[in-house]
């Protein structure tokens, strides 16, 4: 080659690379989560329960967008859009440097554990506000998003009606003031045990000792493995009487490990869980009587509960609760028309579009 056209094409490609790596540079392809108490969101958990935030980061990054965590606020380059996991309330005039089409929040957790969540003087820093609250949902302001899980595969190991334990619980040990808590009834529980000393009820979860109950168990190392030896769960949320509030794992763990889940009530999942699929604990109102009809079951009306669950987790209502309905919802958030074919995979898309498929007949 001559030396001059070298010269000439050495200087476009030089000019090409440039141009590109300022395209790079320039364009706004960061999406920005602010991850509040999931704190290392990206790191492997227990029992997979956050195997959905992985599976975002692989769907994004098909469609040309970085996932990245932001723990502080102030001044994040690149942003497509910048998305809290609950309110940040101490960084939250750092957001009014980016323009409110890219500010997003997500309300994980209740009033119960984040007041201040469910302030509205908060929610105008954004501009949409997804939540799991039903009442709130306006589809303008306000939008619907379900708490993800990761797997509706039911263990396969089965054990005998009369070879598993009767009950238990497994929770943290925590101390919640408000309304609204169900933390007080979890101590209610563990108490009418230790008073009729029944070892039909074991305790598990970190902060508890031998001191709250004489029937604890320490830690379980996974839900599903631990709930397939009972029959039943005791599986309260942080919160009652909020219509739409479900936190997925409490209530799907237990069905998965061929357990029946017992609520507060239904009105948390009215709408959403099937009421032939679990026990309400306000059908009783009292645990002397929901022992005394939990201790006499009879086994054709316990299989009858794991019959309708195991309807329930083959269906397509479930998957509303799937990753890929999760991540189609965050994603549709900032980026209504994005590429379906191009983020998921084809098993992916077969859910998905399951999922809509149930909205639909709904």
């Amino acid at each position: 080659m001559h030396k001059k056209n070298k010269k000439i094409l050495l200087s476009l490609c030089f000019c090409l690379q440039t141009l590109t790596s300022s395209y790079i540079i320039s364009k706004n392809n960061i999406v920005y989560i602010q991850p509040g108490s999931f704190g290392h969101i990206f790191q492997k958990h227990c029992d997979n329960q956050y195997k959905f935030l992985r599976d975002l980061k692989k769907a994004l990054k098909n469609l040309g967008y970085i996932l990245k965590t932001a723990p502080k606020l102030n001044n994040l380059k690149n942003a497509a859009s910048i998305i809290c996991f609950d309110v940040p309330k101490d960084q939250i005039s750092f957001l009014e440097q980016y323009p409110i089409e890219k500010r997003i929040v997500f309300l994980w957790e209740p009033p119960t554990t984040k007041k201040y969540n469910y302030k509205q003087k908060y929610h105008k820093y954004f501009s949409k506000v997804y939540t799991l609250l039903d009442e709130l949902i306006d589809n303008k302001k306000y939008f619907k998003f379900y708490c993800a899980h990761s797997d509706f595969n039911i263990i396969n190991e089965t054990i005998p009606f009369t070879e598993k334990k009767l009950i238990t619980l497994l929770t943290k040990k925590k101390n919640r003031i408000h309304p609204l808590s169900l933390t007080p009834e979890r101590k209610k529980i563990i108490k009418f045990f230790n008073k009729i000393k029944s070892d039909d009820f074991h305790l598990y979860g970190p902060g508890w000792s031998k001191k709250d109950s004489k029937y604890y168990k320490g830690i379980a190392k996974s839900r599903p493995q631990c709930f397939k030896k009972y029959k039943f769960v005791f599986c309260y949320e942080n919160a009652k009487n909020l219509p739409g509030y479900i936190t997925a794992h409490k209530i799907l763990f237990p069905m998965i490990a061929k357990s029946v889940p017992i609520r507060w009530s239904t009105t948390n999942v009215l709408g959403h869980i099937p009421k032939n699929c679990f026990i309400s604990y306000q059908d009783f109102n009292s645990y002397k009587k929901l022992y005394k009809y939990l201790k006499n079951i009879p086994e054709e009306e316990y299989n009858r509960y794991l019959k309708n669950i195991e309807a329930y987790l083959n269906s397509y209502q479930v998957l509303l609760f799937s990753s890929e309905y999760f991540i189609h919802t965050f994603i549709s958030s900032f980026l209504p028309d994005y590429n379906k074919n191009i983020a998921f995979t084809k098993e992916q898309l077969i859910t998905l579009n399951c999922v809509f498929k149930s909205l639909s007949e709904n």
